[in-house]
């Protein structure tokens, strides 16, 4: 007979890029349960993997995605929302794409299959609100004050992160970043 061997996480942690697309996942669980050491890490594995520069802005935004999210859950559960009108006001939050540029642009909803695609998957909402296989909410882990505070510094390293020409630039904002949310470091 044939043995089966079981593939177990740190197989496919090997098997799998760690570029910032994959990590992104793993360092939002690290910030949430406060591990700066691991979420120093997970970045320092994106920035090894791809142009640091490209990896810096893919975080940032992904930053400014998930911090904005918590805050608007936390904000409508603060006026009473259950969770079912909490994902419901979700559905009717549609991304936006930009057309044209400076004085002439504009916003239109963007329109994949005939119709506005959500800014937020019900996935995504999901898991802020109930948390992903262990549990605990992202959003019962920051309070009010926190989760402003992470805005306000994703919004000031993304401007520096975009005007940034050096590597320890780019490292010092994200790491601004992961100290802000680790409350090692008050923003």
């Amino acid at each position: 007979g044939t043995s089966k061997s079981k593939v177990g996480e740190d197989d496919v942690r090997k098997a799998v890029d760690p570029s910032p697309e994959f990590v992104i996942w793993e360092l939002f669980s690290a910030l949430d349960k406060k591990d700066l050491g691991l979420a120093r890490t997970l970045v320092t594995q994106s920035f090894d993997c791809k142009d640091p520069h490209s990896a810096a802005e893919y975080m940032m935004s992904m930053f400014a995605w998930r911090y904005r999210l918590l805050i608007l859950v936390k904000e409508l559960r603060e006026q009473k929302m259950s969770d079912v009108e909490v994902i419901k006001y979700f559905a009717d939050l549609y991304k936006l794409e930009r057309e044209g540029s400076d004085q002439g642009a504009s916003f239109q909803i963007h329109i994949e299959k005939g119709v506005g695609k959500p800014k937020y998957s019900d996935g995504a909402i999901r898991s802020a609100l109930y948390g992903g296989p262990q549990g605990n909410p992202p959003i019962n882990m920051y309070g009010r004050g926190e989760l402003m505070r992470m805005i306000e510094c994703i919004d000031d390293c993304a401007f520096k992160v975009r005007r940034s020409t050096e590597n320890i630039d780019l490292v010092t904002a994200i790491d601004n970043v992961i100290m802000t949310a680790c409350k090692t470091f008050s923003y």
